[in-house]
């Protein structure tokens, strides 16, 4: 029986991990866009599944300063851009990742390194 619950326990803790997710993606994006949690999972994160993941594995790292200047403008941080992926609505999500280049990854994490550091 300890088998299980461990394992009911850890799939809650995910579920609800994700909840938390996000709800930080939707106190962010308000002012920007209305709506609840669910509205932002349903309506909002496909969209920006579209606009903020696929460009990275379509155009490698040129589409990088653009998935940022969107993200940018909805107030999402690199924490959210992860978060949009697992949530992503993709039918081979789970492997949306591989087919990023590295150094298209590289470059992303750079450009979040160095964001704050010009705006300051």
């Amino acid at each position: 029986m300890s088998g299980l619950y461990t394992i009911i326990v850890a799939r809650w803790l995910g579920q609800n991990s994700k909840g938390h997710q996000l709800s930080d993606i939707q106190a962010r994006m308000r002012l920007k866009v209305s709506g609840d949690e669910v509205e932002i999972r349903q309506s909002y994160v496909p969209v920006l599944f579209l606009h903020l993941v696929k460009p990275l594995v379509a155009d490698g790292s040129d589409a990088a300063d653009d998935v940022i200047e969107r993200m940018d403008e909805y107030n999402l941080t690199r924490e959210d851009w992860d978060t949009i992926v697992e949530l992503g609505v993709d039918e081979d999500k789970d492997d949306v990742l591989k087919r990023i280049p590295a150094a298209t990854k590289t470059a992303f994490t750079k450009w979040w390194i160095v964001l704050p550091l010009l705006s300051s």
